[in-house]
């Protein structure tokens, strides 16, 4: 049990992806000076380092020895680390902080494709669907004798529930298009 907690691992691809990550948005963060400190905690702390944990942690060394590490990965960045990385609602600070990139962000946000891929059924298939064609195809074996395929899969199995929680968390405002319907579906608050 105790090398539970002292094996870890350096995975470079990550550790980039967390430090870009993390570096913008304290960068963001800066420029925007009321940015609530719970939402950074949530990005930041949790986010990021559930990420951290998934990815180099005892989970990220025994994920390809022991199966049910592989499938506490899979929760972890399936559920967890995109939930947290919504709460922290970058996508609000992106738009906040950097007005002109926020602006034609918005405008990717609304443009029909991105509706269609964030629309709250496609992202729920895509988040059950996944780890059952990760798992019963070669897909699962791939990961094992692939560093690329690995990390591809890691962003893989967050994309969805990113999306998904970008939706449920507010990260993706909606505007409203009526008085009783938001431009998203979902009844427009009171």
């Amino acid at each position: 049990m105790a090398r539970a907690f002292t094996e870890w691992t350096l995975d470079p691809w990550m550790l980039a992806l967390v430090l870009i990550l993390g570096g913008g948005y304290v960068a963001a963060a800066h420029r925007q000076p009321g940015w609530p400190v719970a939402r950074r905690i949530w990005f930041l702390g949790f986010g990021l380092g559930f990420l951290v944990i998934a990815t180099m942690s005892f989970v990220g060394v025994y994920q390809p020895i022991l199966f049910y590490v592989r499938a506490v990965q899979t929760v972890l960045l399936v559920l967890v680390v995109p939930l947290f990385l919504a709460l922290g609602r970058p996508i609000s600070l992106v738009i906040a902080a950097f007005p002109r990139a926020g602006a034609r962000l918005e405008t990717m946000i609304r443009i029909r494709p991105v509706r269609i891929l964030t629309f709250p059924a496609i992202t729920t298939f895509a988040l059950v669907g996944e780890p059952f064609v990760m798992y019963f195809t070669s897909w699962y074996t791939a990961v094992f004798h692939s560093a690329a395929i690995r990390e591809l899969t890691f962003l893989a199995l967050m994309a969805p529930a990113s999306r998904s929680s970008g939706r449920c968390c507010g990260s993706i405002r909606c505007r409203r298009s009526t008085p009783t319907r938001s431009r998203c579906g979902s009844p427009a608050p009171r």
